[in-house]
Order: C-alpha cells, then sequence, then structure tokens
C-alpha cells in the first residue's frame, strides 16, 4: 500500500514535465517522451487504487494517450538520445556546481560513532569542510568524484542503507500477460478495448517481467536532498528550529527519507533513541501484520455466485459503457476463498507513519505518563479520541489502548456469561443490482418507489435469495467490537458504580435506552441487562407459571407492495376479514405474528407499571403514561398470554 506522503514524492517526480514549462532539455517540439506517459499511468492507478472502482473513461484517455506517446518517441528517436545527452551534461554541470556544498553537508565519522554509541543525544558537532577531488576519465573530460554517502539522515553509519530501491514506476517496453502480470505479485488493469496495462511498484518483480525498474536508490536521492537544511544541521549541531526548503521542520521531513533508508526508522539522526510508537498498552499487544484497512484485488473480478458464497458484496453496474463488476471482500479469508489478493495499509506501516509526526509524539508522551489527559492534537482532536480507531484495529486488548490500558470489551448483559456472540443482531438483504418489481413482488419482498428512487425490501433469506441478493448478519459479537471505545468506557463505569443511573453516551442518549434493542437480542436472560441484572419479563399473569411466552398474542398479514384488498372483497371471497391467515395467503400476503415473549420485551412503556402492581398485588390507581387504565391496557395481553384468564394480575376481568 503506498501511503500519500509516498505518492506525493513519487508522482511530483514523474508528472514535472507534463506540469513544469515545458523546456529545451526536457521535450522535444513540445511534446513530452515516454516518462509522462508513464506518469499518467502511475496517477491513474493511484486514483483507481484510492477509490476501489476503475474509472473507464479515464483508462480510455490513458491507453490513448501512451499509444500516441510511444508513436512519437518511435518517430524522434534521434532526437531524443540528443535530447537525454543533454539532459545528462546538465545533470554533470550541476553535480560539479554543488559539489562543495554537498561535502560540507557530509557528517564525520567521529560524530556517527559518538551517536552510535549514544554518547551524544541531539547535539551534532559541525562536520569538516571536504574537498572534492577530479579525476579525468577515458575520454578526458572532468567527473566529479564524490564522497560516499554513509550516514544520511539515519542514526548511525550502519543504520543506513544506501542501495535500497526508493519508490519508482517500471518501465516495460513489452507488456506482459494479465497471468504473468498478475503471477508475479503486480496488477494488470483493464485499458478499455481489450487492451491491459500492468503495474508493479517494486524493483524484484519488475525486473522479473522483463521491465527496467527507474528510481533513485537512497544513496543517489540522499545526494540532492534538503542539501542547505543538512548543512544548517550540520553547522549548527542540532536539528531545533531546522527548517525543510517546503517551511516544515526538518526532523519531521525527514521522516519519509527515514523510513526508507533506515533500517532502525524511526531513530533518525535528530532523535537516535526513537521508537516506534504504537498504539496499544503495550508492545506485546501490537498486531503489526494486522490491516487498518485493506482491499481484495483480482486478476479477474469473479461471479456473483463465488463472491456472495464466500461472504463478500457483489455489484453490477451497467451505465458505464458496459457492464461493471465489484467484488468487495473486507477481509482476507473472503478475499481467498475467490483467489483474490488481499492488499491494505497495516498496522506497521501506520506506525511507521506515524512515529515521525506530532501522533507519535503524543503517543509516547501518553505512555511516559499513563494517561492521554490532557493530550490533544494540532486539529483539536483529544489524543484518546483519536486512539481508538488504530487501536481497534491494531491491538488485541481492545478497547485497552495506551490511553486506557484498562479498559474491558464489555457487553450490554448482566454478566458475560449471559452473553450471546453467535446471535444475530441485524440482518438486511445486500442487492447488488436492484430487482423489477415483478422479481421483488414473486420474491414476497415489499416494493416501493417514487420520482426519485425504487427500493426492493426483503426481511428473509429466502426471498432475498430470490432476487439475487446476500442475506446479511450482524452478530453480537462483531456489534459488541465494533463500537466505539467510549461507549466501552461508559459501560465498565457503569458497572464499576453498580448502576447506570445519570449515566450517557457521548451524544446524550442514556446507557438504559442504549442497551435495550442489543441487550434483547444478545443477553439470554433478556430483560436482565448490565444496567438491570434483576429485572425479569413483567406481565399480566397472577403467576410466572401463568404466562406463556411462545403463545401468539398477535397476527396480521403483510401485504407488501401489494394492494390490500377491501373489507369486502375479503367477505365476498368467504374470508371473516383481510387479516385471517386464509385469506392472506388467498390474496399473496405473508402472515406475520407476535408472540406474548416479544411483546413484553416491547412494551417497555409500563413495564414500571406492572413491576408496581406485583407489588402491590393491584392494579389500583396505576395508569399509562396517555391517561389508560392499566387494567384496561392489560385486557388483551391476559387473554392471549395467562393460562389463568380471566383472573389477572388486576383481578378478575370481565371477558369483553
Amino acid at each position: 500500500m503506498i501511503s500519500s506522503g509516498r505518492v506525493v514524492l513519487v508522482v511530483f517526480s514523474l508528472v514535472h514535465c507534463c506540469t513544469a514549462e515545458p523546456i529545451k532539455d526536457e521535450c522535444i517540439d513540445g511534446t513530452c517522451m515516454g516518462l509522462s506517459a508513464t506518469a499518467s499511468t502511475m496517477l491513474q492507478l493511484q486514483s483507481s487504487k484510492n477509490k476501489q472502482v476503475a474509472n473507464v473513461e479515464q483508462q480510455f484517455e490513458l491507453a490513448a494517450a501512451k499509444k500516441i506517446a510511444e508513436r512519437v518517441a518511435n518517430q524522434t528517436k534521434l532526437a531524443v538520445a540528443s535530447a537525454s545527452k543533454r539532459q545528462a551534461q546538465k545533470k554533470e554541470k550541476m553535480k560539479k556546481t554543488q559539489m562543495q556544498k554537498r561535502a560540507l553537508a557530509a557528517t564525520s565519522r567521529k560524530h556517527r560513532q559518538s551517536i552510535q554509541k549514544g554518547k551524544q543525544s541531539r547535539r551534532l558537532p559541525k562536520a569538516p569542510a571536504q574537498a572534492a577531488t577530479q579525476q579525468k576519465t577515458n575520454d578526458g573530460s572532468d567527473d566529479a568524484t564524490l564522497p560516499p554517502v554513509t550516514q544520511a539522515v539515519c542514526a548511525s553509519e550502519g543504520d543506513f542503507m544506501p542501495d535500497r530501491a526508493m519508490s519508482g514506476w517500471c518501465d516495460m517496453q513489452t507488456t506482459p500477460s494479465r497471468d504473468e502480470c498478475w503471477n508475479e505479485g503486480c496488477m494488470p488493469y483493464d485499458a478499455g478495448e481489450g487492451a491491459h496495462f500492468c503495474y508493479c511498484m517494486n524493483k524484484d518483480p519488475c525486473e522479473a517481467l522483463g521491465g527496467v525498474f527507474e528510481g533513485p536508490t537512497c544513496e543517489e536521492e540522499m545526494r540532492y536532498w534538503e542539501i542547505e537544511a543538512m548543512e544548517a544541521v550540520a553547522a549548527s549541531g542540532t536539528c531545533d528550529n531546522v527548517s525543510a526548503s517546503w517551511g516544515g521542520s526538518i526532523a519531521e521531513a525527514m521522516g519519509w527519507m527515514a523510513q526508507q533508508c533506515c533500517e532502525n526508522y524511526p531513530a533518525t539522526i535528530c532523535d537516535p533513541e526513537a521508537r516506534l510508537t504504537m498504539p496499544c498498552k503495550d508492545e506485546g499487544d501490537f498486531v503489526p501484520a494486522a490491516f487498518v484497512y485493506g482491499m481484495c484485488e483480482y486478476n479477474t473480478v469473479p461471479e456473483r455466485g463465488p463472491c456472495t458464497e464466500a461472504g463478500c458484496s457483489f455489484w453490477e453496474d451497467e451505465s458505464i459503457n458496459s457492464t461493471y463488476r465489484s467484488c468487495h471482500c473486507e477481509t482476507q479469508t473472503q478475499c481467498d476463498a475467490v483467489q483474490g489478493r488481499f492488499t491494505g495499509y497495516t498496522c506497521a506501516q501506520q506506525a511507521g507513519d506515524h512515529s515521525m509526526g506530532q501522533e507519535g509524539g503524543l503517543l509516547r508522551q501518553a505512555a511516559e505518563q499513563g494517561t492521554c489527559d490532557g493530550l490533544e492534537l494540532s486539529w483539536g482532536e483529544t489524543l484518546e479520541n483519536w486512539v481508538r480507531h488504530p487501536a481497534t484495529n491494531c491491538c488485541i486488548s481492545s478497547p485497552a489502548n495506551v490511553c486506557n490500558p484498562n479498559a474491558r470489551l464489555m457487553t450490554p448483559c448482566k454478566d458475560d456469561a449471559d452473553f450471546d456472540g453467535e446471535a444475530a443482531l441485524h440482518e438486511w438483504c445486500e442487492m447488488g443490482t436492484k430487482p423489477t418489481r415483478e422479481m421483488c413482488e414473486d420474491a414476497r419482498c415489499s416494493y416501493w418507489s417514487d420520482e426519485w428512487n425504487e427500493e426492493c425490501h426483503c426481511d428473509n433469506e429466502a426471498g432475498c435469495t430470490q432476487v439475487y441478493g446476500t442475506y446479511r448478519r450482524q452478530t453480537c459479537a462483531n456489534e459488541v467490537h465494533d463500537w466505539d471505545g467510549g461507549i466501552h468506557a461508559s459501560l465498565q463505569e457503569a458497572q464499576d458504580a453498580g448502576t447506570c443511573e445519570n449515566q450517557s453516551l457521548d451524544w446524550g442518549e442514556t446507557l438504559p435506552d442504549f442497551l435495550r434493542w442489543p441487550a434483547e437480542k444478545c443477553c439470554r436472560s433478556y430483560p436482565a441487562t448490565l444496567c438491570e441484572p434483576d429485572a425479569k419479563i413483567m406481565h399480566p399473569c397472577i403467576h410466572d407459571e401463568d404466562f406463556k411466552p411462545e403463545a401468539n398474542m398477535n397476527e396480521w398479514c403483510d401485504y407488501g407492495s401489494i394492494v390490500e384488498p377491501a373489507h369486502e372483497t375479503c367477505e365476498d371471497a368467504g374470508f371473516c376479514h383481510c387479516h385471517k391467515p386464509d385469506a392472506c395467503a388467498h390474496f399473496g400476503g405473508q402472515v406475520r405474528g407476535e408472540t406474548c415473549e416479544a411483546n413484553a420485551h416491547q412494551r417497555g412503556d409500563i413495564r414500571q407499571l406492572l413491576k408496581e402492581a406485583h407489588e402491590k398485588g393491584n392494579c389500583e390507581d396505576l395508569a399509562t403514561p396517555w391517561g389508560q387504565p392499566l387494567v384496561d391496557e392489560i385486557r388483551h395481553t391476559a387473554r392471549k398470554c395467562c393460562t389463568s384468564y380471566p383472573s389477572t394480575l388486576c383481578g378478575e376481568l370481565d371477558d369483553q
């Protein structure tokens, strides 16, 4: 995965030819040569990877531009060779004029040894001036023999990797087949009209496919990188108050260079004691290979069947010239099941990117002081809030993290044993392609439309499958794991206090209200919850054993998008009314029902009243918030759910 910082540097160097004002040595007849086509390809590739959806129209333009550039290159081969020679001469001249500056920027061996032994911290001795030597080449021209770059931005000489290839691009004279490209670890992309191109971001696979990897080594790059700033570092003996050419701190500016070229990154010449910063409570809790985010790449996008069978999301769009398919897999296991290649931004990469920035400094400070109190990023976000996302993905013990090392994974239930992690909290039908109204209604799903949109809603797996959708479930365990760290902290505080009274979440919702839905679906002893561990189902029966939880309390017909028949039509057909099960089946509806237990779970509005009635032994002077006497409110429920009816909690009821 290419970080944003890397992309900026690579793309800037690539597109300079066609974004800067053309000059004689860079362009021929006003046309940029093969490098510009490669740069355009890189830009298109990065856009494709960031959006995860290839823009076909842009790819057509890319293919056309590449063909034009290749044709011009063939026609002006001699001119290109001449321009290359002039460019090489210009570069040699620049080397000579900058030679003295580079010599001053070189750090002395004595300083490197002192840094390596830890005798100095951030103080750097001045580098002695070094005279560049001259030698004659075979053809008699002058050639500057430059002192080797032995430390650069690294903490010590042995830490520097001069021959390591930095980010570059692969220049291929002949495009390999899609399979050859894919099998070498590169990525084939469609270029329209049956053509494709092969993108390799690393040197080895590029060369294995016969390409030439263009890009500097660490030593080559360091010879021209921030010369004036590095001179200032050597002259002042410190990185403090030294700025890069664009105004930022040189200590932060060298982060990307050091990450590429220094074996012990984030230790640098500015901070040789620096260590990788992590969001976790300790180093052992960190999972460097885990993905902060990722995506599944394909040589060929799988069909709907294999995609959905692997648990991935399939969709297709026929609005862009031709049918465009996509199969989105969220995990590496899913991706492997469809022969994809899972790539992304790992926790190790993120930690490396953050270590040299303000995030890394704040994380180190938090680890030292044992709390994130008072620590805030430059844009106003607290470190405690910022750290929750990386900790969720990268720390084994999440929600425990560097800000709250004692945090626990909380559930909505009265205790851990009561939590059913495999139960489904949310269920829905994911449709890659919207079915027609006829398909939707044939599957007994609900169809609706207006002047802007049309939708098909399926609330069961059979109907969803019939309209070529994928039925999804969010388990209770997954839901709890996805909760924000602030939710876990609030629940932990309530559990430790033994009450949820006056406890609210960040957005103002009370804990009892927030827990009601997940507790109903995920807690075996519901209505007992973390907030009310002793709660039980409240009913209008005299005794608990009189209550029939599985009895069908309410029954109706769901006609969905079908126009419900008139009452007279149902009577003429021989049915008492249109919501009887036989009438429902006759007119194409679906029978729905609600058990006594399910209804009791939903009646939080009268649960407290029923509790008071049980404690009093009668329902006198008890009424609902809307003024209905409790005795009248419970009549239908008691008739359906109590074996002792008409004897109820409120006394003997008339069977009205």
